[in-house]
């Protein structure tokens, strides 16, 4: 377990229709290869691995993303999302000390010529 990760500027990249809870933060955002289609990066949300399913249930899917069966592993979860034309995955994780915390990395791709 770790102290939660200072903050760097905000992953201005990610979509406004999906939002992060508040009180996330952007802790790496990686600047893309030359050609890469796709964008990465990784948040402090300050929600326990459950608690960030129902924020799932409650808030994403009324939104339009649609999030694929999660597997599970001890301590993280990972799936797809989809609201066309952006995919991508997530992966959450309790990583930090304080286990009202996560680690949320985001993968996402515009498809279809956008």
């Amino acid at each position: 377990m770790k102290e939660l990760p200072p903050r760097v500027p905000d992953a201005a990249w990610l979509p406004s229709e999906l939002p992060l809870p508040p009180g996330s933060y952007t802790i790496y955002d990686e600047v893309p290869p030359p050609g890469a289609t796709y964008r990465r990066a990784q948040f402090v949300i300050p929600l326990g691995l459950h608690e960030f399913g129902a924020y799932v249930r409650n808030e994403l899917t009324g939104r339009g993303w649609v999030f694929g069966q999660y597997e599970a592993e001890p301590g993280e979860w990972e799936s797809i999302l989809v609201k066309a034309p952006t995919i991508g995955a997530y992966r959450v994780r309790s990583t930090f000390c304080d286990e009202s915390y996560s680690e949320l990395l985001i993968v996402l791709e515009q498809v279809g010529g956008h």
